[in-house]
């Protein structure tokens, strides 16, 4: 299996684990994958999640050891200059997971946004440079120490 089917099947796992998280969270009433469904995909949201009386988009991600950061991804292809999830996705949450520690953080999309064009969040937030299977990404990496401010750890 090539290094993009084996990311995909990593981050399909991070969804799965996702949904299961969600279903034991208080206040859950329903949980529906929508990753493959073309139009969410567009919308980059992957799970809708039915809790206290709404509906809420969900972005998962997932990366495989915890560095300390939130990676946020500006760029998915850097040399085509097409804007990363972090710009485009019109989810109202990131479900955020670390496989190696099973640690899971839920942002709340726009207050992150706002946050982290902030002057003072801007200064904390370093940008790099990552390549993902045939392409090279652009992310700013937010340190934990800071997100824990704009999201909460949610018990796995």
């Amino acid at each position: 299996m090539g290094a993009f089917h084996t990311d995909l099947a990593f981050g399909a796992r991070g969804v799965a684990e996702a949904v299961r998280l969600l279903w034991r969270l208080a206040g859950t009433r329903g949980v529906q994958d929508v990753q493959e469904e073309v139009r969410w995909q567009r919308l980059g949201v992957d799970l809708l999640w039915d809790v206290g009386g709404r509906r809420v988009a969900v972005e998962v991600k997932r990366e495989r050891r915890f560095t300390g950061n939130l990676v946020l991804e500006t760029l998915a292809n850097s040399a085509r200059r097409q804007p990363g999830w972090w710009i485009t996705s019109h989810a109202h949450l990131v479900l955020y997971g670390f496989a190696d520690t099973g640690s899971w953080w839920l942002l709340h999309l726009p207050r992150a946004r706002r946050a982290v064009r902030d002057r003072a969040f801007s200064r904390l937030a370093s940008v790099q440079a990552r390549t993902t299977g045939s392409h090279e990404t652009s992310c700013r990496l937010l340190p934990l120490a800071v997100g824990t401010s704009l999201g909460v750890v949610v018990p796995a």
